[in-house]
């Protein structure tokens, strides 16, 4: 699935998950899950194909907001650490290589920040951006198994084991593995 197959999923998920108005037209009261799905609609512009950044920005900052709500402070540490790298590249780029993912991607290719063979730096947006989608996967996987009457930390669990786990080192693996068996999503 790609970046904007899972934004796109996202928003439509949780619009899903937890509508505003019912199919008689009342409005419902509105829920942290059903603003952070609107928050995400305007990510991909139709004109021009491509993922606004700034949008973007502030969807994941809506996210890392409702992670709190919800109890998960320590992820939503990690995730707005990430967001604050992706931020930097787009604060100090010119605004016509801002408002497009790939723009800003490439300015910050041929800034020569990343080392040999495309190897990106701990500290850059590609390596923000990359942690941003693989968490947005993250969720969005457990949240469909959710909704799919699966078990709350067996679908944490596997939607941990898939998007994330690969990219984590032993020590991560078993402090991610403990945390999320002991607790509900």
């Amino acid at each position: 699935m790609n970046g904007m197959d899972t934004i796109f999923t996202i928003g439509l998920l949780l619009i899903l998950a937890t509508p505003i108005y019912s199919l008689r037209g009342v409005q419902q009261s509105k829920t942290p899950m059903s603003s952070l799905a609107h928050s995400f609609e305007p990510v991909y512009s139709n004109e021009g194909k491509y993922l606004n950044v700034a949008e973007l920005l502030d969807a994941c900052r809506d996210f890392s907001s409702v992670l709190r709500k919800i109890g998960q402070t320590t992820l939503a540490r990690d995730f707005e650490s990430n967001i604050r790298k992706a931020e930097a590249l787009y604060n100090s780029a010119p605004s016509s290589q801002r408002q497009s993912l790939s723009s800003l991607l490439l300015l910050e290719r041929e800034s020569g920040i990343h080392g040999p063979n495309g190897q990106l730096q701990d500290y850059s947006a590609a390596t923000g951006l990359l942690w941003i989608r693989r968490y947005l996967e993250f969720h969005l996987d457990m949240y469909t198994a959710i909704l799919a009457s699966s078990d709350p930390t067996a679908a944490a669990i596997d939607a941990y084991k898939t998007q994330i786990e690969p990219f984590h080192g032993w020590a991560l693996r078993k402090l991610f593995t403990v945390r999320l068996s002991t607790m509900m999503p």
